[in-house]
C-alpha cells in the first residue's frame, strides 16, 4: 500500500489540509509497521515525523515503562525557559533568544536553534512559522513547570507523608503560612 505526497502548488507548499492528512496516515502506516519503540532509548518517533513530513511537537507521556518522562532543565535549557517566561508569553525567535543568551556566556546560534528544538520536542514549548522563522513560546508558566515537577518528585515517593512532612519541615514561615492559606483557599473551592 504507497502513498504519495499531496500535490505541490505554486508555492511549493500543499494546502494544510492535504497535508494534515497526509501526515495521518503516514503516521498511521509507519505505526503500523511497528517503528515506534518505547523505552528503548532510540527516537524512532521522530525519524517517523521526519519521514512523513509531520512539524508537531511529541508531548512526552506522564509515564513511559513506568518511569516518569518529566526531567529538570540541563543549564542551556534552564537559561532558555527562563528567557521565554520572563517574555509573558510572548513569542521569541531563535535570534531573540541568541541576542540575550550571548550577553552572558558566548554561544553560537546553532546551539540554541538545537535547544529550541529539543525542548519543542519534549513538547515543554510551541512553535509556530512566522515567515521563515519560528517563534517560540512555553507551553505552561514556570510555575506550572514547577508545580508539575513537585508532584512528580512526590508521586515516586514510597513514603508520600513522610516527604510532605520533610518539604514542610524545611519551609521558611512565611511560605508555611502561604501553604495554609492556599489549602484552606483549595478546600473551599472543592466545596463549592
Amino acid at each position: 500500500m504507497g502513498m504519495t505526497r499531496p500535490p505541490v502548488h505554486e508555492n511549493n507548499v500543499a494546502p494544510a489540509v492535504a497535508r494534515a492528512e497526509f501526515a495521518r496516515n503516514c503516521l498511521r502506516l509507519t505505526r503500523s509497521w511497528g517503528t515506534l519503540m518505547t523505552g528503548g532509548g532510540k527516537d524512532t518517533m521522530g525519524r517517523r515525523r521526519k519521514a512523513c513530513g509531520v512539524d508537531a511537537p511529541i508531548v512526552p507521556a506522564l509515564e513511559v515503562g513506568g518511569r516518569s518522562e518529566l526531567r529538570a532543565f540541563g543549564e542551556l535549557e534552564d537559561q532558555v525557559m527562563r528567557f521565554l517566561w520572563r517574555r509573558h508569553g510572548r513569542p521569541a525567535t531563535v535570534r531573540d533568544v541568541h541576542a540575550a543568551l550571548n550577553q552572558r556566556t558566548p554561544l553560537a546560534y546553532t546551539t540554541v536553534m538545537t535547544v529550541l528544538d529539543r525542548l519543542w520536542r519534549k513538547g515543554l514549548v510551541q512553535r509556530e512559522l512566522q515567515g521563515r522563522a519560528y517563534e517560540y513560546t512555553p507551553v505552561r508558566s514556570q510555575a506550572e513547570h514547577t508545580a508539575a515537577l513537585m508532584h512528580e518528585v512526590l508521586a515516586r515517593s514510597a513514603d508520600r507523608r513522610a516527604a510532605l512532612a520533610h518539604f514542610v519541615e524545611r519551609m521558611k514561615k512565611k511560605d508555611e503560612a502561604e501553604l495554609i492559606q492556599l489549602t484552606q483557599e483549595s478546600a473551599h473551592r472543592r466545596k463549592k
